[in-house]
């Protein structure tokens, strides 16, 4: 498993320009996941799964009225 801390990096792209959009990949690098084929709850801690599911929906518009917790 990977050590999973906030990048300092993300900081930086955010307060660039404040309209600009997060991707996923910026949401990866935050929580310092690799780009991987391979599920994210097998490379990710459990502890930090939750938080990172909840930031890459919001990037693409998905919330609990448009998604079933858990499906």
């Amino acid at each position: 498993m990977y050590a999973l801390t906030q990048f300092s990096t993300l900081n930086s792209i955010q307060s660039r320009k404040p309209s600009l959009r997060l991707n996923a990949k910026d949401v990866l690098l935050k929580y310092i996941v690799p780009i991987l084929e391979e599920a994210l709850e097998k490379i990710v801690e459990t502890h930090i799964l939750d938080s990172l599911l909840k930031d890459l929906n919001s990037i693409v518009g998905i919330s609990s009225a448009t998604c079933i917790e858990g499906g």
